[in-house]
């Protein structure tokens, strides 16, 4: 296996490497919420979170596709309200999203992509015994690009994972909205 393994990664490396590629570093404010099951507790949506990484977009030769792979730390903020009481906070990700692209539209200076895909998370905040470490979901979302340089992307996130330990499910909802510079290689 280990074998199979090595010759994937060796035979992969220089077919990537010829793509044509671009990397995008990104910041951006994140507007999330956590859904809960628990019964008088409402979940509020917060615009007090953001983002921060980078991500890879490789064209796909002669087509309109493109695979984007990034890495972020990202703050997802959270409140919920009942009659007696507010709970606010948030946590702290990083998170590797690889979503596949489509471009719908390109004409100079402007071009639009649409996408989705899967995204892996790990929670940074230590020993918080509450909350899982990890969480998975999927993205859906759009970019648009001026002079071929300058990127604007809007994205929904959507978590599948319960990320609650104990009672009531809690799983992250997130509107990204990242600003970036494009490095093209």
């Amino acid at each position: 296996m280990k074998k199979i393994l090595a010759l994937a990664l060796l035979t992969s490396v220089p077919f990537a490497m010829s793509l044509p590629f671009s990397v995008i570093p990104e910041a951006g404010f994140v507007i999330g919420k956590y859904t809960t099951d628990e019964s008088g507790m409402d979940e509020k949506w917060r615009a007090s979170g953001f983002e921060l990484g980078a991500k890879a977009s490789y064209n796909i030769p002669n087509t309109k596709f493109y695979i984007e792979p990034g890495v972020y730390y990202t703050y997802v903020p959270f409140k919920f309200e009942n009659k007696t009481e507010t709970i606010e906070g948030g946590l702290h990700f990083f998170k590797i999203p690889i979503n596949a692209y489509y471009e719908v539209y390109n004409s100079e200076p402007f071009s639009i992509k649409l996408g989705a895909g899967p995204f892996l998370a790990y929670r940074l905040d230590g020993d918080d015994k509450k909350w899982e470490d990890w969480d998975f979901g999927l993205s859906l979302g759009t970019s648009f690009t001026y002079l071929d340089q300058f990127v604007v992307d809007a994205r929904f996130d959507l978590g599948l994972k319960d990320i609650a330990k104990g009672s009531g499910e809690r799983k992250t909802r997130a509107f990204v909205f990242d600003v970036g510079y494009k490095f093209n290689f």
